[in-house]
């Protein structure tokens, strides 16, 4: 563990005329300014609120700050901290600081604050996690004297050198229950060997320092890119496809074999070492290939000793934090070693134009955790708008293996696992074994985040995660841990890594799982034996550099539809969006056939800014065309559309058509008088296009026929209301329609449904509808959430009811929710009630009911009485957009 310096706040102040330059940072709260000999750091401590828990019968306050972390220390008060990185010159030994300004502010606190709980691993049932308090201590005067700032020893991370700044503005005496706040401060840091200054840090590590320095500008990015592979001299032809490919990214690749390194732990780092030494050598990625019986590993120092390969990057400075990012590709054959190579340079080459879809699995047991992690990262980063994200959670949807499997089959982008795990299977979340992945048959190959114990075990027989690599199916990176892990931890960690990804710009998977390591580290401010079994036991299997976000070219591209022009030009445009680089025109095409095989190219013109076209040539017959687009960026990177092409392309057809539209719709039955007139719902597709849509109807008799227009709502859905009004019709009138659709061909055909005659349904005396949405909208911490349901149909209201299939938060005497009509409208269904129970499962809120919501228990199955009567909207219209509103009304639940 590194030893921290700490000072109080220093009694003596020096006085001097100082020239200032500040620098703008990305720690919130923090302001840096270089100074004479040395930086001064403004802090600002940003709100904090209290959370009241319950622990075995006591009451406790957690204090939470947004982007903070916490105090480790076991049983004792958890205190909110902030550390960051500060870059110094790499002469630099431990910076002397003392304290300028400091104004605090005292509170007295009622309750105790929660205590730092233990870490629990998660191959244990979380009910079963003990609660630790240190009960002497809260008898003390406690933490009033800890200093407001610790500054670690030095660290080297990739040849910059840094001290992590701890400032921990909360002070706490528990005794008396008093907290001394530091809302501000000032304090200097002198640098004996002036300011930092590093010009050859490689670019995934300047990305680093970006995210995790208070003062990144000292470090310019000209790294060598170099990649390294280790290599038995049985793999290494199998290697060389793979070496010329990183190669052809631009990478400087030196692939040599272990006849060269040495096969001992020892004599493999030995010979990184010496390539590490010299800059113009030093490797910035590092890949293994094979298994630990072709190139071991460690064992590591830090808890449970967890067996890594974090060893072989550990180059510089005595610490823990990697000074290259590795990787390997652990496989047992050179058939399973062109598996993985073959999905590694799929998956790279075609992330820009595969779909954004991703799988979330998530356990049983503590379910609250693992499924709230998982939402956070969906709602955060993976946005629904963006993304199509599969939720497979056992508790609260009772996801199956199957569904899972179904899920990985239909090919996904992320697979996400948080649960529990073994050495050769997911254990529940949903359950998953490696003969299972054997039997997978995607086409894309997902990168695997297991955050699980144990399904990185590589120092046995083959692991899951080795399973997940090897087959030619399955995924194209897995990141497992060799020992069990813990349940706090891994939600940190998780949450971390999309932060990484998302926020601070990282497209590389180890370097992402490193920055998320190290923020790991940051939250609990220090590396203890625990956060230096983390930054050892998970391993990557895959290749370190392999880019998980679209990082060259990307190509979006509308298919041409079928025409009926024969003697074309068929011209064909796209959007290409450079990323970083500029696009090759050389290299930019389009390829064709009217055949089985591509034999045609065209050179496509760069029309005005992102905009490509290029025409292929009709001749004059009606054929089938096929295409696909293909460009390349001054840095060699391929982008394809389709991603598989040539095995898959667009296609249109040229020839006359005859093809009537085609028309789905479900036929109307039974609507009450008091909802007419209805709305006319229909999927209305064609070949070539549509012309128009329509409905033509009558009621009892065919005099006279009306008709009405149905209007495009998005996609092939079409939709439109009767023309007519509540008065024309009553009760016992019987109403005849029929559906047409006309396509914008030189024929003008017609589709029509039913084929012959019409639909028919009945007026009858009053209506019962049901009106419902399925949706998710996430409750967050202390804010109004809101949701609409916009309703189509007329009517006037005699009776409504209110329906919750499930509302799902923790303690749901936080929340308060309420419906509002069009009109505008308000009726409160719920004010705080259910205390701690959780959700609102299959409930009614009905004036008729027997129960008042009052004095009902959660999850509140079965009808209730609302807080006010629903019985205000009678006699409004139902028509409109009725909104429904949760108020979460306190910190630390959410759903």
């Amino acid at each position: 563990m590194k030893r921290f310096t700490a000072f109080m706040p220093a009694v003596i102040l020096l006085c001097m005329a100082v020239s200032f330059v500040s620098y703008s940072q990305n720690i919130s709260g923090v302001k840096l300014t270089k100074a004479e000999s040395g930086y001064e750091i403004e802090f600002t401590l940003p709100s904090y609120s209290l959370q009241t828990v319950t622990k075995e019968g006591e009451s406790f306050d957690i204090i939470n700050v947004e982007n903070y972390g916490i105090t480790p220390n076991e049983g004792l008060p958890m205190l909110p901290q902030l550390t960051f990185i500060l870059i110094i010159n790499k002469a630099e030994t431990l910076p002397a600081f003392y304290i300028q300004t400091e104004s605090t502010e005292e509170a007295f606190l009622h309750r105790k604050i929660f205590p730092s709980q233990a870490p629990w691993e998660k191959s244990r049932n979380l009910k079963d996690r003990p609660f630790t308090i240190n009960r002497n201590y809260y008898t003390t005067s406690g933490s009033l004297n800890t200093p407001l700032v610790k500054i670690s020893e030095p660290v080297i991370i990739g040849g910059v050198k840094a001290v992590m700044v701890t400032i921990t503005p909360f002070r706490y005496d528990p005794s008396a229950g008093k907290l001394v706040v530091t809302k501000n401060s000032r304090f200097r840091i002198d640098l004996q060997s002036g300011y930092p200054s590093y010009t050859s840090v490689a670019g995934s590590f300047g990305e680093i320092f970006s995210a995790l320095a208070v003062n990144p500008e000292s470090v310019r990015l000209a790294g060598t890119n170099n990649y390294l592979i280790i290599t038995p001299p049985e793999y290494e032809s199998v290697m060389g496809t793979f070496a010329s490919y990183k190669a052809s990214m631009g990478y400087s690749v030196l692939m040599v074999n272990t006849s060269t390194t040495g096969t001992t732990t020892a004599a493999i780092q030995s010979y990184i070492q010496n390539r590490y030494n010299n800059i113009a050598t030093r490797p910035e990625f590092i890949l293994l290939a094979g298994d630990i019986d072709k190139i071991p590993e460690w064992t590591g120092i830090g808890s449970d000793n967890p067996h890594t390969d974090l060893n072989y990057t550990l180059l510089e400075g005595g610490d823990a934090f990697a000074d290259a990012f590795i990787g390997r590709f652990s496989v047992s054959s050179a058939a399973e070693l062109t598996n993985i190579i073959n999905k590694t340079i799929y998956m790279e080459s075609n992330i820009g134009g595969l779909p954004k879809k991703n799988v979330f699995m998530a356990s049983t047991d503590n379910w609250a955790i693992t499924e709230g992690t998982h939402n956070f990262v969906i709602d955060s980063f993976f946005v629904p708008s963006v993304y199509t994200n599969v939720k497979l959670y056992t508790h609260t949807y009772n996801a199956t293996t199957q569904q899972l499997i179904d899920a990985l089959n239909n090919n996904q982008v992320f697979a996400i696992y948080s649960g529990h795990g073994s050495t050769t299977s997911w254990a529940d979340g949903p359950p998953l074994s490696q003969s299972q992945v054997n039997s997978l048959n995607n086409t894309y190959y997902p990168y695997v985040y297991s955050f699980a114990c144990l399904t990185g075990q590589y120092q046995n027989a083959e692991c899951f995660g080795e399973t997940w690599i090897r087959r030619p199916k399955a995924g194209s990176v897995f990141w497992g841990s060799s020992v069990n892990s813990f349940w706090d931890e891994d939600d940190i960690l998780e949450r971390r890594l999309y932060r990484a990804m998302f926020t601070d710009g990282l497209k590389k998977t180890a370097p992402m799982f490193v920055l998320a390591k190290y923020y790991l580290v940051q939250y609990y401010g220090s590396v203890t034996t625990d956060m230096r079994r983390y930054l050892e036991m998970y391993n990557c299997f895959g290749d370190p550099s392999i880019y998980q976000a679209a990082f060259g070219p990307v190509i979006a591209h509308t298919c041409l539809p079928n025409t009926e022009n024969l003697n074309g030009p068929y011209s064909v445009n796209c959007v290409i969006t450079p990323s970083g680089s500029a696009i090759d025109p050389a290299k930019t095409k389009l390829y064709w056939t009217r055949g089985s095989t591509f034999t045609d190219s065209i050179s496509m013109t760069n029309s005005a800014g992102n905009n490509w076209s290029a025409s292929i040539p009709g001749n004059g017959s009606a054929a089938v065309y096929k295409y696909y687009l293909k460009t390349c960026d001054l840095l060699n990177r391929v982008t394809i559309l389709p991603p598989d092409a040539p095995a898959s392309y667009f296609t249109f057809t040229a020839s006359a058509d005859v093809t009537a539209p085609v028309i789905t719709h479900t036929q109307l039955s039974g609507v009450g008088q008091p909802m007419w007139p209805v709305n006319v719902t229909g999927n209305v597709t064609d070949n070539i296009g549509i012309d128009s849509v329509w409905v033509e109807w009558y009621k009892n008799t065919p005099s006279p026929v009306r008709s009405f227009r149905l209007n495009n709502s998005g996609g092939s859905t079409f939709t439109g209301i009767f023309n007519s009004v509540n008065s024309d019709v009553t009760a016992g009138d019987s109403i005849f329609y029929v559906i047409k659709a006309r396509d914008n061909s030189s024929n003008h055909n017609i589709g029509m449904l039913p084929s012959s005659g019409y639909f028919k349904f009945n007026i009858t005396t009053q209506a019962a509808s049901s009106f419902c949405k399925s949706t998710y909208v996430p409750i967050r911490d202390n804010v109004t959430s809101y949701d609409t349901l916009f309703i189509p149909q007329y009517g006037t209201i005699v009776d409504l009811n209110f329906k919750m299939t499930s509302l799902i938060h923790t303690y749901v005497g936080d929340i308060s929710f309420s419906i509002k009509s069009p009109t505008g409208t308000e009726v409160s269904l719920s004010n705080q009630r259910g205390s701690s129970g959780d959700n609102y499962t299959n409930t009614i809120f009905d004036d008729s009911a027997s129960v008042s919501i009052s004095a009902g228990t959660a999850p509140f199955t079965g009808s209730f009485r609302p807080e006010s009567p629903l019985n205000v909207f009678n006699g409004q219209d139902i028509h409109g957009a009725w909104i429904f509103k949760v108020t979460d009304q306190a910190s630390g639940d959410t759903g």
